[in-house]
């Protein structure tokens, strides 16, 4: 079973040249040790980088020895990008300064995980794929960590939200609501990790992924039961926008392509800036790409192309600060600016 789970892995390592150049024995003889292949594997899934393309889709993973002993932050100061080459050629790792440097002595740091994440969830991510507990200021932020938590208040007529009393990854007795003191929030987090479920199920490479409508109900769920500002709801809307999106291309008509825009267009609206205020500092890129997607929306559905042209130029100036003027997001985006204009 271990063979089977890691066979696609295996294949990348042996193509991986650092790797196999710094490696001190012959990998095609040693395929069947898996002793030997477990601690390959290990190596790479700690020290590899999941290569993305501008708008933060997942392409693959690569090794960077030299970027590889930058240590995790969960408020980081670089941000990294790629970018691609000629044909043939592996696309290059790029780290930028995503926010300002208190000192000369300060550690420069990447993210290892979704630092927008509830810290419970960051935290069990990177113990189970780098096999160390955080436990800096932001995990153990309570208050914070409940914004991304954003569990609503079940009890009927109250507006509070839930709150954990003790330590983060504490046990459903410590939340209790804010507003009533109601305490039973068993059945609530049920139907979010249920709904969540089906997010990720879109997001893994299992097939048959759900429909557009389990994902538009999952997203539905999820509003009732979380705040629109956090983390649960975002990533729920985050990859509805995606499913609907994905639909567009297959779509047969224009006016199902318009209604598939519009759709994702008011998924987008009503996600609001609540997360881009929170983490733009730490978490730079994806607020800049959801602003892309709705400019790109925008000049699809609308006759006036003048407030969409005005998102654009600011998505535009905001992103060369990370990516190079030939990146194909830049192009991309330059390309919108020129089509918005004719």
């Amino acid at each position: 079973e271990f063979l089977k789970s890691t066979a696609a892995v295996a294949k990348c390592m042996a193509i991986c040249s650092e790797f196999v150049q710094s490696a001190s024995h012959n990998i095609a003889s040693q395929v069947l040790d898996t002793n030997y292949l477990e601690a390959a594997v290990s190596k790479i899934s700690t020290n590899s980088f999941t290569i993305c393309d501008g708008e933060g889709a997942s392409l693959g993973i690569g090794l960077y020895p030299s970027a590889a002993v930058v240590n995790h932050s969960c408020s980081p100061n670089l941000v990294q990008t790629f970018q691609y080459g000629s044909e043939g050629m592996p696309p290059s790792l790029l780290l930028t300064v995503c926010r300002s440097i208190a000192n000369s002595g300060e550690e420069l740091c990447i993210a290892y995980t979704d630092t927008t994440a509830p810290a419970d969830i960051r935290i069990d991510a990177l113990r189970k794929g780098y096999k160390f507990a955080c436990t800096c200021h932001r995990c153990e932020d309570l208050a914070s960590n409940d914004v991304a938590f954003g569990i609503r208040c079940p009890r009927e007529g109250c507006k509070g939200r839930g709150r954990k009393q003790v330590e983060v990854g504490a046990n459903l007795s410590t939340i209790i609501c804010d507003s009533c003191g109601h305490a039973d929030f068993a059945s609530c987090i049920k139907r979010r990790d249920d709904s969540f479920a089906i997010v990720q199920r879109f997001q893994s490479e299992k097939e048959p992924k759900p429909t557009l409508d389990r994902m538009k109900a999952a997203f539905s769920a999820m509003k009732e039961c979380c705040t629109m500002d956090s983390w649960f709801a975002q990533e729920a809307g985050e990859v509805l926008v995606q499913a609907i999106l994905d639909q567009v291309g297959r779509a047969g008509t224009e006016t199902e392509q318009r209604e598939l825009c519009s759709l994702a267009l008011a998924t987008l609206n009503e996600l609001g800036t609540q997360k881009d205020e929170r983490t733009s500092e730490c978490c730079p890129l994806p607020p800049l790409v959801r602003r892309y997607k709705m400019a790109k929306l925008q000049l699809f559905l609308f006759h006036d192309p003048r407030p969409a042209m005005m998102m654009l130029q600011d998505v535009h100036a905001k992103l060369l600060v990370y990516f190079p003027r030939d990146h194909e997001l830049i192009l991309g985006l330059e390309g919108c600016m020129r089509g918005g204009m004719a």
